[in-house]
């Protein structure tokens, strides 16, 4: 992924808080033309193995896979009851990580809960180009087991 460096370069660490409370208000509120321009054109979101989708690539499949709750949906909670509660939010350079808790009514009426941690590297253009995702996917996999069944049997 080209202009990618968090060596003091061009994108500092203010400027990096401002990108991350923006592209969390874009995320949050699910506006496509908030989040699309807030990523670089070859954007993508890496998931944790195990976890029951490998992630997007591109800007297109970005903004379509935050918008449309494609996410949330793979892991069987309801997108429009999603509530994150962030506990802390560290800015060095180009990169920012959020830690928060995601809770969430289940498709299957029970409730989801689960803490993460998103690092989001931006580019020297000051544009997204990469999010990774760390979960608890073992807490999730306790909560959600028909999502997870086909990993269950691997863990336990």
């Amino acid at each position: 992924m080209a202009g990618l460096s968090n060596e003091g370069g061009v994108v500092e660490t203010e400027r990096t808080r401002e990108l991350i409370a923006g592209w969390m208000e874009a995320q949050g509120s699910r506006d496509p033309g908030k989040m699309a321009a807030l990523l670089a054109e070859d954007a993508r979101v890496l998931w944790p193995v195990g976890a029951p989708i490998a992630g997007f690539e591109g800007r297109d499949d970005v903004v379509d896979g935050f918008a449309s709750g494609r996410g949330p949906k793979a892991l069987g909670v309801v997108p429009a009851t999603m509530s994150v509660d962030p506990h802390r939010i560290v800015v060095d350079g180009s990169t920012a990580v959020v830690e928060f808790t995601l809770t969430a009514a289940t498709e299957s009426g029970g409730t989801y809960e689960n803490r993460y941690a998103f690092f989001y590297q931006f580019n020297d253009d000051g544009l997204l180009a990469e999010i990774r995702e760390y979960g608890d996917t073992l807490n999730a996999a306790r909560q959600l087991p028909n999502v997870f069944a086909h990993k269950l049997g691997e863990i336990q």
